[in-house]
């Protein structure tokens, strides 16, 4: 990813996957992958001159272990993957993707636990979900020397101007109307 602030297209179907390739999204969130569609998503994100980054918590018939990651490294090619899970963002590192460790901040605990985990798996960014989640995002940006992306609720282009003035690199929204605005 770049440095500048972009606007990511998360990706749940179809008709929306359509939509992301035409927008001025440069980045796309796959968020509805399986292993029967993913190359040819993956293919297609690339014609168009995009980056592409598998949930791969969320995509169907792959595993979560070292084979299936060496396979989507090698046969899907996506740009980067997207996780929950610490062996998932270590594996792929190793295989040099692009990680995004996708977190879900609910109390304190749930930052520090965090924290700990990027210190340990060195992703290249972070998705902090909720995005909205203003001082979560800044706290995160003071304490980890991280890539923030915010996502999840970000409704309007309002959430997402706040969450960029508080240090999120990127922001990430399946909002199809705010993948136009400018990246």
């Amino acid at each position: 990813m770049c440095k500048e602030k972009i606007v990511i297209a998360a990706v749940k179907g179809d008709e929306s996957f359509e939509d992301a390739l035409t927008s001025p999204c440069q980045h796309i969130f796959l968020l509805k992958a399986n292993i029967n569609t993913a190359k040819h998503m993956v293919e297609r994100c690339h014609n168009a001159g995009k980056k592409v980054y598998i949930h791969i918590d969320l995509a169907e018939g792959f595993g979560k272990d070292e084979a299936s990651l060496q396979y989507i490294s090698r046969e899907v090619k996506p740009d980067g993957i997207i996780s929950t899970k610490n062996n998932v963002i270590r594996i792929a590192r190793e295989l040099g993707l692009f990680t995004v460790f996708r977190v879900f901040l609910v109390d304190a605990q749930s930052m520090e636990l965090a924290l700990i985990n990027i210190e340990k798996t060195c992703p290249d960014a972070v998705e902090l979900m909720p995005g909205i989640a203003y001082d979560a995002i800044k706290m995160m940006k003071e304490r980890a020397d991280v890539h923030v992306i915010a996502g999840g609720f970000l409704r309007t282009q309002e959430n997402i101007d706040k969450a960029f003035s508080v240090g999120a690199f990127a922001c990430s929204t399946s909002n199809i109307s705010l993948w136009k605005g400018k990246n």
